[in-house]
């Protein structure tokens, strides 16, 4: 468990980064839609390689793995991006989410090995120097890391 001052620090790092997310845009680039796979997968509709739950996450194996570990942790709130989860999450969404990050780091023992943490703000990313579309419009994030 995250300790009590630790916790007070994630806190305040949502509210600083909710408030700035806020004065630069006042919703997600689009409206939620529940035509989506991370939805799917959330309601049972389509199978993934769970690696840990929460009450308010879910993270499984990347179908398409882009390193030795490559795991996704998405909300199980209806979030466009990290823009809108920012905007919109309640603090103990927050706080949960970024706890299986933490917890997931320690099972696949990564802090030793090294990760990194990516996600998509907005409707594009870049990819080979070129924009792409944001391949699946709810709120998720990449923990990638060595095996």
């Amino acid at each position: 468990m995250v300790n009590k001052y630790i916790k007070a620090t994630i806190i305040s790092l949502c509210c600083i980064i909710t408030a700035e997310v806020s004065a630069s845009s006042s919703s997600a680039i689009v409206p939620y839609s529940t035509n989506n796979d991370f939805y799917r997968i959330l309601h049972g509709l389509s199978p993934c390689r769970k690696v840990l739950e929460g009450r308010h996450f879910l993270a499984f194996e990347d179908k398409y793995p882009r390193a030795p570990v490559h795991i996704l942790i998405i909300p199980k709130g209806n979030y466009v991006d990290v823009g809108d989860y920012l905007i919109r999450a309640k603090n103990e969404e927050k706080l949960e989410f970024l706890d299986g990050i933490k917890r997931i780091i320690g099972m696949k023992n990564l802090s030793k090995r090294g990760f990194k943490l990516l996600t998509n703000a907005g409707n594009f990313r870049w990819i080979g120097g070129y924009p792409h579309p944001q391949t699946v419009m709810h709120m998720h994030v990449h923990i990638v890391g060595a095996g």
